[in-house]
């Protein structure tokens, strides 16, 4: 998969979801020339690749405009373990959640989604604590068709497994 069958996914399953607006960029100055033109810019969807430094700038770029301080970020992490040089252990601002390449339609609309509710949860109760982490990727489980089970590595035992798991394995 190349980040240009990445982009097209993204623009595809965005576009489907009738949003007001769904802007691509080429490079990162045209991202910047976008938000320049268009400040209600709901959420950012970003690629890292390489040692990801135009990525990095870009997201301090976002922290440090007053207009775009509380944008989302929503990286993409390369599969490709020669194309991830970046310190992964350092989240750059902004950054609320991550897709990994190759992106999936129905991963981009959870991910897209959780982070929009979390923001407008935020708008209306700024004083409000953030939703638990158990909960951020809860439409993981049950919106795939696949069988999820989560287990412990170390004794085997099954943390959390998805409804479709349930259904065809005939557990519960």
């Amino acid at each position: 998969t190349t980040q240009r069958d990445d982009r097209r996914v993204l623009f595809d399953t965005l576009d489907s979801q009738n949003f007001e607006a769904v802007y691509t960029a080429k490079d990162l100055p045209q991202a910047l020339s976008f938000l320049q033109q268009d400040p209600q810019i709901d959420v950012v969807v970003l690629e890292f690749l390489g040692d990801a430094q135009e990525a990095v700038a870009f997201c301090a770029q976002l922290k440090g405009d007053r207009r775009l301080a509380e944008v989302p970020v929503i990286g993409i992490a390369a599969a490709d373990a020669a194309q991830r040089k970046w310190d992964w252990s350092h989240v750059p601002p902004g950054v609320m959640d991550w897709l990994r390449s190759p992106v999936e339609s129905n991963e981009v609309l959870g991910r897209v989604r959780a982070v929009l509710a979390a923001r407008k949860h935020d708008k209306a109760h700024p004083a409000a604590a953030p939703a638990p982490s158990t909960d951020k990727y809860r439409f993981a489980f049950e919106s795939n068709l696949d069988e999820i089970v989560v287990s412990d590595p170390k004794n085997g035992n099954i943390l959390d497994a998805n409804t479709t798991f349930e259904q065809r394995a005939g557990f519960s």
